[in-house]
């Protein structure tokens, strides 16, 4: 949801998760310079990432525009893959909003210093209940929540030393049930005004999450504006034991 409020200002393009970021970390110094292997490599890298899929640019495209970069480094590379992905929008800001890269902070502030990052958390009870629909990240509560709990510590502990210039705290719930305010804090963050077309991100939903073009599916929710029943579930639809 948040994703799709800021994409609706005309600074900022927030694509679909990449996944791809951390793994080429892992691969090549965030300074180094890239030869045309390391290039043509995380070209590939890219294309062949599942997650590249849910992108519009096609793998020719990228791999055109990044085989004409001469000695980069990783970052130049990224951000102009995610520029030539957000070109169609005119816009002149990027974000990516990948949820794993909670626990990398400090391996993308290395990379892009000057990046701000906007930690949104959601209450870890609901987080638990949505986790059991999908059976995502564990079989039993205490698997659940010590994944919650060891992401959000991880991406707190980094936006300590990051430092409140670069890094801020959204809660899920302050932005369901109180969105102007929450969002005029985002947007001071990022230093941009706040448009009124944002509030209505709903509109234009599926043309941004893929998986909202047929009805139904876990995002259905982005079809409509946020609903006070949208948080704190975990007091209707938990047992005390689950509690």
């Amino acid at each position: 949801m948040l994703r799709l409020i800021l994409n609706r200002h005309p600074d900022l393009a927030l694509p679909p998760e990449s996944h791809f970021i951390v793994p080429l970390i892992e691969t090549y110094s965030a300074h180094s310079v890239l030869n045309q292997a390391d290039v043509a490599s995380a070209c590939e890298f890219i294309a062949e990432h599942p997650r590249f899929a849910t992108w519009r640019t096609s793998q020719e495209a990228l791999t055109a525009t990044l085989s004409r970069l001469r000695e980069p480094t990783l970052a130049t590379l990224v951000d102009m893959a995610f520029r030539l992905e957000i070109a169609a929008t005119e816009k002149s800001r990027w974000g990516d909003k990948t949820p794993e890269y909670c626990s990398h902070l400090d391996e993308l502030h290395e990379l892009f210093p000057k990046a701000p990052f906007i930690h949104i958390v959601r209450d870890g009870r609901d987080v638990s209940n949505s986790l059991r629909d999908r059976t995502w990240h564990g079989w039993t509560e205490w698997q659940r929540a010590h994944y919650w709990h060891r992401t959000v510590s991880d991406a707190e502990a980094a936006g300590r030393w990051i430092g409140p210039g670069q890094y801020l705290r959204v809660s899920y719930e302050e932005l369901v049930m109180s969105p102007e305010p929450t969002v005029k804090s985002v947007c001071d963050f990022l230093k941009v005004d706040v448009h009124p077309s944002m509030f209505a991100f709903y509109e234009d939903a599926p043309h941004h999450v893929p998986d909202l073009v047929e009805p139904g599916g876990h995002h259905e929710k982005l079809r409509r504006p946020p609903e006070a029943a949208d948080v704190y579930r975990w007091r209707r639809e938990s047992s005390a034991l689950r509690i």
